[in-house]
């Protein structure tokens, strides 16, 4: 069987809430949409990945938040508020900005 026929078992959303906050991209994002490798690196190439990924060192990481906010799930797992979004930056005039 190859793997372009080959059906691919999907995680289920209890198995994502269990990752841990950070994840490796590759193995997590292809075993959540149930893609290929191959289409993993083709989608990250094009820039078309369903959530963005990062970089440690030469390893390329993904958040299990944006996991679930890409599957339309709530990330806070129902304990209060959402991720809050950081406050916009701020820039105060002082007299040397003048």
């Amino acid at each position: 069987m190859t793997a372009t026929t080959e059906e691919r078992q999907t995680l289920t959303l209890d198995e994502i809430r269990a990752l841990p906050a950070v994840c490796p991209a590759q193995d997590t994002v292809c075993a959540v949409w149930g893609i290929s490798t191959a289409t993993f690196f083709r989608l990250l190439g094009e820039d078309g990945l369903p959530v963005p990924t990062f970089t440690i060192g030469r390893s390329r990481r993904v958040y299990r938040a944006d996991i679930l906010r890409a599957i339309g799930e709530d990330t806070n797992d129902g304990a209060g508020a959402a991720t809050p979004t950081p406050p916009a930056e701020t820039h105060t005039t002082t007299s040397s900005d003048q």
